[in-house]
């Protein structure tokens, strides 16, 4: 049982540096996007000393050969760090093997290197899968590594003539099974603090939007009740017996009007969360509509708008609403190449969810500002209100769907918009009016 009571001690190492992680992140009152800069520092230097940790108190059960759970960090740090910091892991690994000396130093080049590589294999689809995807590729490779651990130490215990009993082949079972406990329990705990600051942050936007909200729908009536008033009379006025000058000045006022109507509209999109129809959309053409709206004004900028659009993807929404959500990204792209650029409209079903990716080739955004992207009154533009992006987030979240925006300053920007496919069964409902929308949420 002592073999036991030390892989226990490890697990304890590991699950403190977990917490420890998680209460680091939880300090960071004044955003999220602080944490993000450092993450990967922070991801780098907990599972590296975690490694350290679980190698200093390793266990022996036959022959002077001794076990830890080094596989789990190194494994995570992989998974959620990349390819730079699974690589600076490996090295730490390495390093402190060498330095601890004996035996099997490079019997542990050769096993580890065979885990990094599997992990670097998977690692993209870890990355993108939701999370039973992600504890199955982190269970598979947490078993697969600790039974390679176990029939090298066979191989190589057989070899000097090492006879087994039960309890060494108990012991070796134990060790693959509490592998992949452990990380079970380690990815169910990172997912958790994911989900909690992801919701941490839906909370503050919310009540952002709240305020926003309150302050349209109680300052649109009595402005609009005014400009209603004004306008009617300008157009009274507007007659031809005036001269061609005031004429002009008439008309824009009215042009005026209409645009601070406009606004004040934007506003109210915002104040009025619930989607008026629930129709389907074919998600295709209503792109390829936008697109010939849009054309126009990026023949103006020098912009070329390419497609690459998959035909019958179906979802459920306020065309009118998901159009301007539409828009507002393909505008917002064109400007975002005042030298003139290409203009990339790709949509794709994955995952159940009909997606949308408008990419550009234009100036690109900070990290700063993708973090601030969508919020009240701020826009990367000179003249931008901000309410453009802020409506199209509400519109997109209203039927149930994701924007996630991808950028590098220089390079351009990505924006993917996601929102749950439609079944060809559900079409059928629709039309007779027989089912409601389901939330993901």
């Amino acid at each position: 049982m002592v073999g036991i009571q030390g892989l226990l001690l490890n697990i304890v190492l590991i699950l403190c540096s977990i917490s420890l992680s998680f209460m680091i992140v939880l300090n960071q009152r004044r955003g999220i996007a602080r944490i993000k800069k450092k993450r990967k520092f922070v991801i780098t230097f907990l599972a590296a000393f975690t490694i350290i940790l679980c190698m200093s108190f390793p266990f022996s059960v036959l022959s002077g050969y001794v076990y830890d759970l080094r596989i789990i960090p190194l494994l995570l740090g992989m998974l959620y760090g990349g390819y730079l910091v699974g690589g600076i892991l490996t090295v730490v690994l390495f390093l402190y093997r060498y330095y601890l000396g004996g035996d099997g130093f490079f019997t542990t080049i050769y096993a580890y290197s065979i885990i990094v590589c599997m992990a670097g294999i998977v690692m993209s689809n870890y990355k993108r899968g939701t999370i039973g995807k992600k504890f199955l590729i982190g269970l598979s490779l947490a078993f697969f590594a600790s039974f390679l651990v176990t029939v090298i130490s066979y191989i190589r215990m057989s070899d000097l003539g090492v006879i087994f009993d039960k309890d060494t082949v108990t012991f070796f079972v134990m060790y693959c099974l509490l592998h992949v406990v452990a990380m079970w329990i380690t990815i169910y705990i990172i997912e958790m603090m994911h989900e909690n600051l992801m919701l941490r942050k839906e909370m503050e936007q919310a009540e952002k939007m709240y305020v926003l909200g309150e302050l349209a729908a109680s300052i649109a009536h009595e402005i609009r009740n005014p400009m209603t008033v004004i306008r009617g009379f300008i157009q009274l006025l507007n007659s031809e017996e005036i001269e061609q000058k005031n004429q002009d000045y008439m008309k824009l006022v009215i042009n005026e009007l209409d645009r601070a109507e406009s606004i004040i509209e934007d506003y109210l999109s915002y104040a009025r969360p619930q989607i008026e129809k629930n129709e389907t959309i074919e998600i295709g053409e209503l792109v390829k509509q936008i697109s010939n709206i849009i054309e126009g004004f990026a023949i103006m900028g020098n912009v070329k708008i390419n497609h690459d659009i998959q035909g019958g993807l179906m979802v459920k929404g306020d065309s009118k609403k998901l159009g301007q959500a539409l828009l507002n990204i393909l505008k917002n792209g064109v400007e975002a190449m005042p030298e003139g650029g290409t203009l990339q409209i790709h949509s794709y079903k994955r995952d159940n969810y009909a997606i949308v990716d408008v990419t550009d080739t234009g100036v690109g955004m900070r990290r700063e500002e993708l973090e601030r992207l969508g919020n009240p009154f701020y826009s990367t533009k000179d003249k931008g209100t901000g309410l453009g992006l802020m409506v199209t987030y509400r519109i997109i979240e209203t039927m149930n769907g994701k924007v996630h925006v991808y950028s590098k300053k220089g390079k351009g920007t990505k924006f993917s918009i996601l929102l749950p496919a439609a079944q060809e069964s559900e079409s059928v409902f629709h039309h007779e009016g027989k089912k409601k929308q389901l939330s993901i949420f």
